[in-house]
């Protein structure tokens, strides 16, 4: 999306050109981050008693399927980087597989995900600033 794009959005209208503009830095984006994580937090993301039956599931099907048992040692360690592609790839094929819930996929994933700056969706590296308001508007 470009910032005239964005700033055509009827949230903006009747703002001036400094409350576009701190709006936009002030929003957030999950940005996939490097999260290791081991038993104890999949217990607290999904609570004691479905995170103890999601391991139970993968743990049984850890004989049968590489990848789970491979993921289930770094889980022992403490080492599963939920913020790896190929971690959460393997989250979607579970669920997909009906080994887990969308929403304990989702809280699983959320673990490595941490907010980011809104704006560089809209390709800055820098803070929004009034001038880049009125110029964008110039875009429209």
């Amino acid at each position: 999306m470009t910032l005239a794009a964005e700033i055509s959005k009827p949230e903006y209208a009747g703002m001036t050109d400094r409350q576009i503009a701190d709006a936009i830095n002030a929003a957030t984006v999950p940005v996939i981050c490097e999260r290791l994580i081991g038993y104890g937090t999949v217990m607290e993301a999904l609570g004691a008693d479905a995170g103890a039956a999601l391991l139970d599931a993968l743990e049984a099907l850890s004989a049968s399927t590489p990848a789970v048992k491979w993921a289930m040692r770094l889980l022992d360690k403490g080492d599963l980087n939920v913020g790896s592609t190929a971690v959460r790839a393997q989250l979607d094929a579970l669920c997909a597989g009906g080994v887990m819930t969308a929403l304990q996929r989702d809280s699983l994933k959320a673990l490595g995900e941490a907010p980011g700056p809104y704006r560089a969706t809209l390709g800055f590296t820098r803070e929004v600033d009034p001038q880049d308001i009125i110029s964008a508007r110039g875009e429209v």
